[in-house]
């Protein structure tokens, strides 16, 4: 099999574009704030039958760096988390995974992350991430960038905490509580040009992700779902039903808070390595088993 996962078909088509190419723009960017703009709505997406006393339920978070056109689960996932239910507490947790980790992906070998969902779609990615984190992933949502900024602003924007002085054209951003409208909230995802890179922009997913959370929990859940729904028809992917999410959502709705919530990233080193699908040498994150397992346990003692 290799790294034969159709991938000549793949890069044959005028949608893929090299990762060794960088992109003027980072439109991916964007997908995180579509899944951040839903974050109460979408990441409750289990069913009563899936949850187990002592496990909980995990929901596989993704971002697909689609751009228009594209099939959304065969490109590469921009944003990774996991979602943990705890059902004994009602409590929840959030584990970022850094898209550039560098894993196993089977069938392929040590490649990104990411790559799973691009060479194989979502079976891929779900069993790859799992393998990875050695934790059973009960659903997914996928989501792409399209109706981002448009999601926020159907909030009446967010503010988040800012830890980070930092100005992005005409926009600054200080230190302390900043009220972002759905342009300026996808500027301060996509950051990265502080010392922490990456994982400075995933610190800010987490902001943007607990501004939503916040905002979402003063509205009223039914209609604000089934509106989502709608309005993301063609832009999501999911194994849950508008009415499940609904059901969720109200259970943990008092317990799994803005302020409960428990933000967890896996860190790492950034080295070069070389890629058996591109073949060239790409940049990874490279985390320690240890750290990965540290980071899990905490997850589901949330």
């Amino acid at each position: 099999m290799g790294s034969k996962r159709n991938f000549d078909s793949l890069v044959a088509s005028p949608r893929y574009k090299s990762p060794v190419r960088r992109l003027s723009h980072r439109c991916a960017r964007v997908v995180a704030l579509v899944v951040l703009c839903l974050a109460w709505c979408l990441p409750v997406m289990a069913v009563h039958a899936a949850e187990t006393p002592d496990q909980g339920v995990n929901i596989l978070l993704l971002g697909s760096d689609a751009r228009p056109g594209e099939q959304i689960d065969r490109t590469r996932s921009d944003i990774i988390m996991v979602m943990h239910f705890n059902p004994k507490s009602g409590s929840c947790g959030l584990l970022s995974v850094p898209r550039d980790s560098r894993v196993e992906v089977p069938g392929i070998g040590l490649t990104k992350i990411n790559h799973g969902l691009m060479m194989g779609g979502i079976p891929l990615e779900k069993e790859t991430v799992s393998n990875y984190l050695g934790l059973a992933i009960d659903h997914y949502v996928l989501i792409d960038f399209v109706g981002a900024r448009q999601g926020i602003d159907a909030l009446g924007g967010i503010t988040v905490q800012n830890d980070y002085d930092f100005s992005l054209g005409t926009d600054h951003f200080p230190i302390g509580p900043v009220k972002l409208n759905g342009t300026q909230a996808v500027k301060f995802a996509r950051f990265r040009g502080g010392p922490d890179g990456d994982f400075g922009r995933i610190r800010r997913q987490h902001l943007v992700f607990q501004g939503a959370m916040l905002k979402v929990r003063a509205m009223s859940l039914s209609p604000l779902i089934t509106q989502s729904w709608t309005a993301f028809a063609g832009h999501y992917m999911t194994d849950m039903t508008a009415k499940q999410v609904i059901d969720l959502a109200t259970r943990y709705r008092s317990t799994c808070t803005s302020k409960s919530i428990k933000m967890l990233t896996i860190n790492g080193s950034v080295a070069s390595f070389d890629d058996p699908i591109f073949n060239v040498s790409l940049s990874y994150v490279v985390s320690d088993p240890a750290e990965v397992q540290r980071k899990v346990d905490q997850l589901l003692a949330s």
